[in-house]
């Protein structure tokens, strides 16, 4: 028995000494972050959070949190191509996908611990996402990170009012797609604790430190499995230059826009890219109207996630850049989606960014202006370049 003893004791001995010395070993060996990193919205900065640290590091970088439009990088003045290489003398680093609605955000943004305070952040919000129920659970559960969450309710600097609000977010959007989807194999831990929080602090508390040993070690694989996974997007990143240029003639960038807006728009009457309208509407474009008639964003739970996500910044010393994508006013009239409901959108999300310590371009003004997007929905070639201008101006704010 006595031999056994010696035995197990030994061997969590080396267990525990091979858990606290690999994750020195993978930090031993990581890569400097590089600037093109920030190019791209790799899935690891959506659900991970090495890179977004490291990122964060860096004095002269904008994060830009955003959904499916930080994907069309076929546009040239995309912040992906404008600022490319410290065009303006800062490094953007893209954060999203479609679907990153504003609860995906909050809980990246929550689990930052300190490292995004004082950070040059923008957040981008669209109008498609503030139908009735926001997000889908599918597109959640396809964006939602475990070791994000783990990480949020064990953080002490986070005060209770968030960690209950965002568990009882991920209680719902769990539950209804286990109600429309069937069995989530592999959550049932985050349910248990997120449900917790729906009965009370007391309930939550307890359950947390019942499951601490448990939640500590799938944090622990989590954590290493992201810095893996990042190191290898360091490294098979290429090195750029960092070439400055400080004067940018904003009308004759304008100019390049409304010109490529038109040669790439030449097979529809709403100016849009070419080959979108031709694979989202082309032959079909009657079947289009007046679709949106009944349509409304007026109600949405996506309205209390984006308090939600603007407490956590208020919370973290986080001071954003908000960005209010449009609709596409030409389309909207066709589909059926009035002016008077588009102002009732614009007007319902300014009023809630503005109750907080933050800048808003509302690009409202710019519903009716050809090539400001470049589909129903996404920004386009004069878009981006409106955007491009205003993170410019935000960036040197505090930095001149």
């Amino acid at each position: 028995m006595k031999k056994l003893l010696i035995s197990i004791a030994l061997t969590i001995a080396v267990v525990a000494s091979a858990l606290l010395v690999t994750p020195s070993i993978i930090k031993g060996s990581m890569p400097e972050y590089k600037n093109s990193v920030g190019d791209k919205s790799y899935d690891q900065k959506i659900k991970g959070m090495y890179l977004l640290s490291e990122s964060a590091k860096r004095s002269d970088n904008v994060i830009i949190y955003g959904s499916s439009e930080l994907r069309t990088d076929y546009i040239s003045t995309h912040p992906a191509n404008f600022f490319k290489e410290n065009y303006s003398g800062f490094q953007v680093n893209l954060v999203g996908r479609g679907s990153c609605q504003g609860i995906i955000h909050a809980l990246s943004i929550a689990a930052s611990k300190d490292s995004l305070e004082n950070s040059k952040v923008v957040l981008i919000t669209s109008p498609q996402s503030y139908v009735k129920g926001g997000i889908e659970p599918d597109m959640f559960m396809a964006n939602f990170s475990k070791q994000q969450y783990i990480s949020i309710i064990y953080d002490n600097t986070i005060s209770d009012d968030i960690k209950r609000r965002l568990s009882i977010r991920v209680s719902d959007i769990i539950e209804r797609y286990q109600n429309e989807i069937g069995a989530l194999s592999g959550y049932d831990d985050i349910k248990a604790i997120a449900d917790a929080y729906k009965k009370g602090k007391t309930s939550a508390e307890a359950l947390k430190v019942l499951m601490y040993p448990y939640l500590s070690y799938q944090k622990y694989i989590l954590d290493n499995k992201d810095m893996i996974d990042s190191q290898k997007i360091i490294n098979e990143a290429p090195i750029t230059k960092t070439d400055k240029i400080s004067n940018i003639d904003w009308n004759d960038e304008y100019k390049k826009a409304e010109q490529e807006g038109k040669d790439q728009s030449l097979n529809n009457e709403f100016g849009m890219r070419d080959s979108d309208y031709k694979k989202n509407v082309g032959n079909k474009l009657s079947r289009f109207k007046d679709k949106d008639k009944n349509l409304s964003y007026s109600d949405s739970v996506e309205y209390d996630d984006l308090k939600l996500l603007l407490d956590i910044c208020k919370e973290k010393n986080i001071k954003p850049l908000f960005v209010s994508v449009p609709l596409h006013a030409q389309w909207s009239d066709y589909t059926g989606f009035t002016k008077e409901r588009r102002d009732d959108y614009y007007k319902k999300v300014e009023n809630i960014v503005k109750g907080y310590d933050c800048e808003i371009l509302n690009l409202a003004e710019y519903e009716d202006e050809k090539y400001f997007l470049c589909d129903t929905m996404h920004l386009g070639w004069k878009g981006w370049l409106r955007v491009n201008e205003k993170i410019i101006e935000f960036y040197n704010k505090d930095n001149l």
